[in-house]
């Protein structure tokens, strides 16, 4: 009896199989998302970022922001046709660029493997779990893993190795930065590859560089015309440092370790327990080998370097891939049947793992969408539309997306996230009839400068909030 079902797991229908639930899950996931979307905390930022800029105002020199554009440009792009916000339409955009890069993903893992059912049941893998990972929000990182990959795919195991497409590797590197400036991390693995590939190693870096410098020259002519930025002003705003925050750098960092969102991820990863052994078979093989699997370590080595700055659970979405292309050209070597065996057992823990985190997530998709209505609906009987607000600490961002609200001070303020300027300079750019929402906690900051009888009490996503409006 142990045989057949030895077998029967390791068969390519099985991988089939559960490549096709692991796609009915994102499919559910992504419909339910669809029709009942929900503003988080990170998209309502994104979103106002990207309203103000399809409504004439100019990114980084109009709007004070850390982030470089692409990504948020990139969601934003329904805007240039609705003069009003349709969560869905914004939603969409990060789907299709999750499914597409499932689909390099599998044409990359494919290249290894040379196993359509793994590579399908790995890219189908990858889809889920990302979204798992905070993709019922807008997120920066999708796009910026689309041009990573595709960085990777104009290389990888590419027999004609023509400059054009080191080239569009580089420029694809470079507009990966240009989504989200962690996305940079993918240098090291390509520089490691090119040093593996020994021919022509100068040129091919050479014709990297070029392509890496065309996209951030170009961004940087469009500064130096319309806007009269120098070369160092320049730098300074693409690696997030143009904003003159008075504490912290604007990206909402967060050093505490987060054991819960590692342990999570490690569940829903269980394949990468197989590694070790993995690596340990390989090891012994030639030198050319040995080289080879530096260039594959580093890919999930090198973006785990994220996790140096938060443990946010959307940053997870950065080493997926990589974890996925490390463990396929591992996996690809061994001879150890006992390891497939394995990985399939742990593939089906972790998809079970998978369903059973998400199954209160499906069944309150709706709760949250209509309680988050109820929400923006309270907030516009008191505030109206395009007026003037600072959210502080404890109220979401999601409220500068969903009912439009200004930003205080465009230029110094933007719609950054709380603990970056000082109680006393947000009040001071308070115009007459812009308005302050604060939460029970954030208020107490505040009473130097307003008192308990100016604030209007309010009850928004399940806590007590004050509104205060500026009259001189």
């Amino acid at each position: 009896m142990k045989a057949p079902f030895n077998s029967l797991i390791t068969s390519n229908k099985f991988y089939q199989i559960i490549g096709i639930v692991f796609l009915v899950y994102s499919t559910i996931f992504i419909i339910l998302n669809l029709n009942f979307p929900f503003v988080g905390y990170d998209s309502g930022y994104y979103l106002a970022v990207a309203r103000d800029v399809y409504s004439g105002k100019t990114y980084f020199t109009d709007i004070a922001v850390p982030y470089t554009p692409l990504s948020i440009l990139s969601l934003g792009i329904p805007f240039l046709f609705e003069n009003y916000l349709n969560l869905s339409h914004h939603l969409a955009i990060n789907y299709l660029i999750l499914i597409t890069c499932s689909i390099i993903l599998f044409s990359i893992v494919n290249k290894t493997l040379e196993n359509k059912s793994i590579s399908f049941l790995l890219s189908c893998f990858f889809l889920a779990v990302c979204l798992y990972h905070d993709g019922e929000h807008l997120m920066l990182e999708p796009i910026s893993i689309f041009f990573q990959l595709l960085s990777l795919k104009l290389i990888y195991k590419n027999k004609k190795n023509l400059p054009i497409h080191f080239i569009l590797s580089g420029v694809c590197i470079s507009l990966s930065f240009l989504a989200k400036q962690l996305g940079l991390f993918i240098i090291l693995p390509i520089l490691i590859y090119i040093l593996y590939c020994e021919k022509s190693i100068l040129k091919k870096l050479l014709y990297i560089v070029l392509g890496i410098s065309l996209p951030i020259i170009s961004l940087y002519i469009f500064y130096s015309l319309h806007e009269s930025l120098n070369l160092e002003q320049f730098i300074l705003h693409i690696i997030g440092k143009g904003v003159e925050f008075e504490t912290g750098v604007g990206t909402g960092v967060n050093d505490h370790f987060g054991f819960k969102v590692y342990k999570n991820f490690v569940f829903l990863n269980l394949y990468v327990i197989l590694i070790p052994f993995l690596i340990k078979n390989v090891s012994n093989k030639t030198n050319d080998s040995k080289f080879s699997l530096l260039f594959y370590i580093s890919l999930p080595f090198a973006s785990f370097s994220v996790l140096l700055i938060a443990a946010y659970n959307h940053y997870f979405q950065f080493i997926i891939p990589y974890l996925i292309i490390c463990f396929a050209y591992l996996f690809s070597l061994s001879k150890d049947k006992r390891l497939k065996y394995f990985f399939s057992i742990l593939i089906l823990i972790s998809l079970g793992r998978l369903i059973d985190k998400s199954d209160s997530n499906f069944l309150n998709a709706e709760k949250k969408h209509l309680n988050q209505l109820n929400d923006i609906n309270t907030l516009k009987k008191l505030i109206p539309n395009e007026a003037k607000v600072y959210l502080e600490e404890g109220v979401s961002k999601a409220y500068y997306g969903t009912n439009e609200f200004q930003s205080i001070n465009s230029k110094l303020i933007g719609y950054t996230f709380p603990g970056y300027f000082s109680p006393k300079t947000i009040y001071n750019n308070l115009d007459d009839g812009a308005f302050l929402i604060l939460s029970s906690k954030s208020k107490s900051k505040y009473l130097h400068y307003i008192t308990n009888e100016e604030l209007i009490k309010t009850h928004i996503n399940s806590r007590d909030i004050y509104i205060y409006k500026k009259n001189k």
